[in-house]
């Protein structure tokens, strides 16, 4: 192994821990924006509509311009915070990638919370009505629990978006397993392909690990009626009859 190598792989450990902090930062805080958001789109049609349209226009701006774009708008923030408050906002590094993570995670979490709770069969919520449940008892005893299944889909693909996507955070300073990729393509053709490999490796190893626990929790989530067995007693009326 030469030492070029050994050197890359040493840091191995620092970057895939920066690539997953990232990762579960962004894909926390886009679940705790997009869920509400979700109930709230359910609720209203015509402004769910807006909401999720746009998100669609977010996931079309390209990932990488995306992340560029935080940086001016930062440092924008920055001067009007500086000059206002005294308080400097930073403009590269984790701030702007975590900021455009986050914004990547919104579409499928917020589509699946309304579709889930839009899929909610209506004699279950009216039967929920008819007993006297209120709006909110309804949506959390009924709507939300019902719905989950779907709700955690939506966040495992995000949580697989997120972690591919994080690796286009260095460029703007933020470090992950991209710096893998950035500076394999500054060297030889066979460093690069090196450099690739590893990087890809650590990603798939990280999407792995983020959708395991959600896949075991949406089985866990979905609910399967049991079919109970008759009494003892029907049993031998029915034997002797």
């Amino acid at each position: 192994m030469s030492e070029a190598l050994r050197d890359q792989l040493a840091l191995l450990p620092t970057y895939l821990a920066a690539h997953l902090q990232l990762t579960l930062l962004a894909l926390l805080l886009g679940t705790t924006l997009s869920i509400p958001l979700g109930i709230w789109a359910s609720r209203r049609p015509r402004a769910g509509r807006v909401a999720l349209g746009a998100a669609s226009v977010l996931q079309t701006i390209p990932s990488l311009a995306l992340l560029a774009m935080m940086v001016p708008a930062l440092a924008a923030l920055g001067r009007a915070t500086q000059a206002s408050l005294g308080v400097t906002v930073p403009s590269i590094g984790f701030l702007p990638a975590l900021i455009g993570l986050t914004l990547y995670s919104i579409l499928p979490i917020l589509q699946n919370t309304v579709i889930g709770i839009a899929g909610v069969d209506p004699a279950v919520v009216e039967a929920a009505r008819a007993v006297g449940m209120t709006d909110r008892q309804r949506l959390r005893r009924v709507e939300l629990p019902l719905a989950l299944p779907v709700i955690v889909a939506g966040v495992r693909t995000a949580a697989v978006w997120v972690v591919g996507l994080a690796t286009l955070s260095t460029p703007v300073g933020a470090p992950s397993l991209g710096n893998y990729i950035f500076s394999g393509l500054q060297t030889s053709r066979w460093c690069s392909t090196r450099s690739c490999t590893r990087s890809s490796t650590g990603c798939a190893r990280a999407a792995a690990v983020s959708s395991s626990p959600r896949r075991w929790s949406s089985r866990r989530c979905t609910f399967t009626p049991r079919r109970r067995s008759p009494p003892a007693s029907w049993a031998t009326h029915r034997a002797r009859s």
